[in-house]
């Protein structure tokens, strides 16, 4: 909306108002004092036309907001949902430590909302890391075996392990090459040491013909306490994020078992967080996409379990029966019916169907429509995929079906499989 149409009051007499998407929960905003450039910052649940201004309780900015003869800057600098501005906030305020910053208002760093996994402190010390800041030289593999392991990857990659075990028995036992182990001290029960990466080459080592000792990395309690685990944890992705001899990518499945965790703690799946760590990881865009996807529906399923229902997977047994068993029993003398997938309406599919649906005139030289009516039975391969279908996919492929084959003489139906279901209901 325009700035002229918000009934501001007379202290603001600057606007910084970025451009709102069509869907948003709350904002993060911001006041400079034009005049001594002291800052607030701040977040409301609600939206522009609300016209909401602040709640700030320094008594310095609330007098400075109620005099007219004060200059205000608004901005507004984010949307999106509650939680994530409140988390957005909390990273502002607490990189500049606004509560004892004498340019801010703010009587705190914030209250996030969701768990905080702070990518820039994390690549702090993900660079003290790899800088060798840390390395304590070489330990027996065998004292380093029983260490509790605070596990990153979803699965030991035998496959991973296997190479990095002939390298080492190529340069005859020699572990010069390999990658640190990087070591937790004190971080695991009674005070034990924790492994937080390079499991794999622990293993491989371990197994290999002439190793005794491999190099390790000790980081001091002092240094990782005040890091979570979840942090803990993204700093051990981060530093498999790159192509080694002696480390594997961060696989999809790692990355989706990280996302998944932060959701269950609140995390939204689709938070710019998530996405700003999966691409530090190394990930691609498109691979980002098919792992937010795929974190979206494992979460959801979760939530069905907690329901007792199950989440219909139509690409196996017993739901492809089911499906298929529809797609028969619509299938009439003036009626041809088939499936398709909502994440993928294929119309060269469709057509391909239509066309085996005709039979070449000879009189004419056309070819006439054998079945008129049809039944395009559709499933879901995720809850989101559902979602969107029936938000913006449905709607746009009936727009399609009514321009192109109903002047053709096509009666086409679309009919949707359900998506979920009570446990132990085929």
């Amino acid at each position: 909306m325009k700035t002229e149409q918000l009934n501001m009051p007379p202290s603001i007499v600057e606007t910084k108002i970025t451009k709102a998407p069509k869907n948003y929960e709350g904002y993060l905003y911001r006041f400079t004092n034009l005049k001594n450039n002291m800052m607030y910052l701040g977040v409301h649940k609600g939206f522009v036309e609300d016209e909401y201004w602040q709640s700030s309780t320094d008594k310095d900015f609330t007098k400075v907001f109620s005099n007219s003869a004060s200059e205000l800057l608004y901005e507004i600098l984010d949307y999106g949902t509650y939680d994530e501005m409140t988390v957005k906030e909390h990273t502002v305020l607490k990189k500049v430590d606004a509560k004892n910053n004498q340019l801010y208002y703010n009587k705190s760093n914030g209250s996030p909302r969701q768990p905080v996994a702070d990518l820039e402190k994390c690549k702090g010390l993900l660079a003290r890391i790899e800088n060798g800041e840390f390395n304590a030289g070489k330990e027996p593999i065998k004292d380093l075996m029983d260490l509790e392991r605070l596990q990153v990857r979803t699965e030991d990659i035998g496959k991973h392990q296997t190479e990095i075990k002939q390298k080492i028995e190529d340069a005859g036992g020699n572990t010069d090459k390999c990658n640190p182990v990087v070591i937790y001290e004190e971080r695991g029960s009674e005070g034990s040491d924790v492994i937080g990466d390079g499991n794999h080459t622990l293993m491989a080592a371990d197994k290999s013909k002439g190793a005794h000792e491999v190099p390790v990395a000790r980081i001091s309690k002092k240094i990782h306490k005040d890091y979570s685990d979840e942090e803990i944890r993204g700093i051990g992705n981060l530093l498999n994020r790159r192509e080694d001899i002696v480390k594997e990518y961060t696989t999809n499945e790692d990355a989706i078992k990280w996302i998944v965790g932060r959701a269950a703690k609140g995390v939204d799946v689709y938070s710019d967080s998530n996405k700003e760590w999966l691409i530090e990881y190394g990930h691609t865009r498109q691979r980002i996409s098919t792992i937010l996807k795929k974190a979206e529906q494992e979460v959801e399923e979760g939530k069905l379990a907690q329901l007792n229902h199950i989440f219909c997977k139509y690409d196996a047994e017993p739901h492809k029966s089911r499906m298929d068993n529809k797609v028969e029993q619509n299938r009439t003398g003036d009626t041809m019916c088939f499936s398709i997938s909502s994440g993928l309406f294929d119309w060269r599919k469709v057509i391909n169907k239509l066309f085996d649906n005709t039979e070449y005139n000879k009189k004419t030289g056309t070819y006439d429509i054998v079945k008129p009516n049809v039944i395009i039975v559709v499933h879901h391969p995720s809850v989101a995929f559902e979602d969107d279908w029936k938000m913006n996919n449905q709607p746009a492929q009936m727009a399609r079906i009514n321009h192109f084959l109903k002047p053709l003489g096509y009666n086409v139906k679309l009919v949707e499989m359900e998506t979920t279901m009570p446990n132990g209901v085929v």
